[in-house]
């Protein structure tokens, strides 16, 4: 309620609003007044009253008084953070889906970047239509607000595909259910508010209770991947190849595929000897050296570091066998 000077009165509610689509309290504190004063009250005296909140509070802004075009201007000023993030946002997406379509046409693997561009063109949605100058200058539209309320609901979906397509992560199918239990949340959600006229706000407990889960099991699954899963684990750190860890791990995967595979034992004799009299840094060089020249036989040899001294050459053909 604000009251200005003795003999005219102007009042801001949010119950027309609310008739379409009700507000919760977080919402309804992104709502602006804007008030038009009379040019024949410049001998009155200015007052402002404010009728206590139904939630208990007030946060209140400092009045900015101008002309329209001024007024207009203030109300960018105070969105300009969050529509220049939004704006980031949307040009950093068109960068990341120019990306895959690259890597797409040089038959490299871009979804996660494409993943990437969906989340950040969500966020960019979502920011716009949750935005003080959009709900106003909109007049506060339902329309605006259930935009908001899916891309918030939705959110979560690229980033869980994000994940998914990350080294190995697809074989983790609590994924794909996350990503279904989004999109059914979404579809109930609307229908819910349809058929049984139940509020989207009634109902956001759910998507943040949702989103919570999924942020904490894909976060979860992704650090059990770079603890376990991650194929540096496996790796020899002098030499650069894979130790006898993944050499079993990545033999029952040939077998299983039905790939027929040669495999050469070398052993470097006599490197005891060669470290006792050069030196453990002799040594090692003699390891890299090998490593290297094992290496250049051919593009389709892998080379396994089985012990200290020992190396497995598999080759997939009879001619890098010969």
């Amino acid at each position: 309620n604000m009251d200005f000077g003795f003999l005219w009165e102007i009042r801001f509610s949010t119950s027309n609003s609310d008739e379409y689509f009700p507000r919760n309290a977080q919402m309804k504190s992104k709502y602006d007044c804007d008030a038009l004063i009379p040019a024949d009250t410049s001998i009155d005296t200015l007052a402002l009253t404010y009728e206590k909140a139904d939630y208990g509070k007030f946060k209140l802004s400092s009045v900015y008084i101008g002309s329209g075009s001024a007024v207009m201007w203030q109300h960018f000023m105070d969105a300009a953070v969050t529509m220049g993030i939004a704006f980031l946002f949307v040009l950093l997406g068109v960068i990341a889906v120019g990306v895959s379509v690259y890597l797409h046409s040089n038959r490299i693997d871009g979804r996660r970047f494409l993943d990437t561009a969906g989340f950040l063109f969500i966020c960019s949605i979502w920011f716009v239509t949750d935005s003080s100058i959009t709900q106003v200058q909109l007049g506060n539209a339902p329309i605006v607000c259930v935009i908001s309320f899916y891309a918030f609901m939705l959110l979560a979906v690229p980033m869980l595909h994000f994940v998914k397509y990350t080294g190995e992560m697809e074989k983790y199918r609590v994924l794909d259910w996350l990503t279904w239990l989004f999109y059914f949340n979404a579809m109930m959600q609307g229908l819910l508010h349809k058929m049984l006229k139940i509020e989207f706000k009634d109902m956001l407990a759910v998507t943040h209770l949702l989103l919570l889960a999924g942020v904490g099991i894909s976060v979860g699954i992704t650090v059990m991947y770079l603890t376990i899963g991650n194929l540096s684990t496996y790796m020899d750190h002098m030499t650069g190849v894979f130790g006898k860890h993944y050499f079993g791990k990545w033999f029952q995967e040939q077998l299983l595929k039905g790939n027929h595979i040669h495999v050469i034992s070398i052993d470097a004799i006599r490197l005891k000897q060669i470290n006792k009299i050069f030196g453990n840094s002799v040594g090692d060089q003699l390891l890299l050296r090998i490593t290297e020249e094992l290496q250049q036989i051919s593009d389709t040899v892998e080379v396994f570091r089985m012990s200290g001294k020992r190396f497995f050459l598999v080759m997939q053909t009879l001619v890098d066998y010969e």
